[in-house]
């Protein structure tokens, strides 16, 4: 018994002095991706929000390839984002989503959440249908972003943030 303890003892101290033995805790790695999340969001205003999920005021929801996000910079929003549900009025003809869109003329207002995370509040003037944003960034990257307009039923979308990722350069 004594043996035993001894080497329980002995292998707890050759762990604790060798970093090959040692983790990061969950509570540090949580920091660390906090810390990132609020770079990216807080500081620098640039960044993209990537929708796993669509949720349509009817029907249910809906998984989402790859391809749809909302990249957001400090002048600029570039809205590639799908659209499932019901038009009030809509352009005759039109094929394009109407969560397509860029703008340049927006207010964007954000506020720290008590528990952690960040409420965004973004509305559009230049765009032909009236468009607010709502999007709630988690401390750990997870988001939701809500969509109201004039003109069409609300939708919700879950996905991510992460920072934006520079074009790739061919080497020619």
């Amino acid at each position: 018994m004594k043996t035993i303890l001894i080497a329980a003892f002995a292998l707890m101290a050759i762990s604790d002095a060798n970093p090959c033995f040692s983790q990061t805790s969950k509570a540090d790695k949580k920091k660390e991706k906090a810390a990132l999340i609020k770079s990216i969001v807080v500081d620098s205003q640039h960044y993209v929000f990537e929708p796993q999920t669509a949720l349509p005021t009817t029907g249910g929801s809906r998984s989402l390839s790859y391809g749809y996000q909302l990249l957001v910079s400090k002048n600029k929003i570039e809205s590639y984002l799908p659209y499932f549900g019901r038009a009030y009025t809509a352009d005759y003809g039109s094929t394009q989503s109407p969560l397509e869109f860029n703008s340049t003329d927006f207010t964007y207002t954000l506020t720290e959440k008590n528990k952690g995370g960040w409420d965004i509040k973004i509305e559009y003037k230049d765009t032909k249908d009236a468009v607010k944003m709502m999007l709630t960034v988690f401390d750990s990257g997870s988001a939701t972003l809500q969509v109201m307009s004039n003109n069409r039923q609300p939708i919700s979308f879950y996905g991510y943030v992460e920072a934006v990722k520079p074009p790739k350069k061919d080497k020619d």
